[in-house]
């Protein structure tokens, strides 16, 4: 049986301190990118970026930063899952969760950033939603995209 994940807004340092503690755990440790390139100016709370971190039964599990477009998109970025809380669901709650929130905001549809190494683990929460294509940006991403109409 799968335990409900809690989005919670990363509106105080603490909760931000959670969020970037879990990507360390899981991009720097985990995947070996690099600390300086897996946080940026975007790490903040006063910036144009909204942090969200995922837990589930009290437990930190996982964190998404979501940056807002002009065009009405929502991109979300540095989207992660512990190792040892991947395969059962919360990728894909988190996924609805997200777009609940922010289609009630007004915004019209989602893209995903990942490294195209992470397709593999982002197809059973997102390809029954979206579609994925290769970007021709030089830091290799895939992007997934769906639409509010899906």
């Amino acid at each position: 049986m799968q335990t409900v994940i809690t989005l919670l807004e990363a509106a105080a340092p603490d909760l931000l301190d959670r969020c970037l503690a879990v990507r360390q755990e899981v991009f720097t440790r985990e995947m070996g990118v690099p600390a300086d390139v897996e946080r940026d100016s975007r790490d903040c709370l006063d910036g144009e970026c909204r942090h969200f971190l995922i837990t589930r039964d009290g437990r930190d599990i996982g964190a998404v930063r979501c940056l807002p477009q002009e065009d009405g998109t929502l991109r979300l970025q540095r989207f992660c899952i512990r190792k040892d809380c991947r395969g059962q669901g919360a990728g894909r709650q988190t996924l609805a969760a997200v777009e609940n929130r922010f289609r009630a905001e007004g915004l019209s549809a989602v893209v995903l950033d990942a490294k195209c190494s992470a397709r593999a683990s982002m197809r059973p929460a997102a390809m029954r939603r979206c579609f994925m294509t290769e970007s021709s940006s030089p830091s290799i991403r895939c992007t997934a995209r769906w639409w509010k109409s899906c």
